[in-house]
């Protein structure tokens, strides 16, 4: 079972080409951008669809739950109510296309 936290369709996510991360504990995190900029976000089982905050350099679910921050150097994806990160790792490696 594959938990969706979004009110947006996935269009075609099989042609959307998904960068994977992996951070010094072995999550693995897979990002994507689609044509409208939203970045959907695989990560534990779960898909986030998450929205560009043009007040700041990052993406959030449309519940404002998550946050996806995302540098030249790292990626952080973020349980704002609990102020938890669930995921960071340095952009250093190449990640892999999937």
């Amino acid at each position: 079972d594959v938990e969706v936290q979004t009110n947006t369709p996935l269009a075609q996510e099989s042609t959307t080409k998904f960068q994977d991360y992996t951070d010094n504990l072995g999550d693995k995190l897979s990002v994507s951008t689609d044509e409208q900029g939203r970045k959907t976000i695989k990560f534990n089982g779960s898909v986030y669809i998450l929205e560009k905050d043009f007040e700041s350099n990052t993406y959030s679910t449309s519940d404002n739950q998550y946050q996806l921050t995302e540098t030249n150097k790292e990626i952080t994806f973020v349980k704002k109510n609990y102020n938890m990160v669930l995921f960071k790792t340095k952009k250093n490696n190449q990640p892999s296309a999937s």
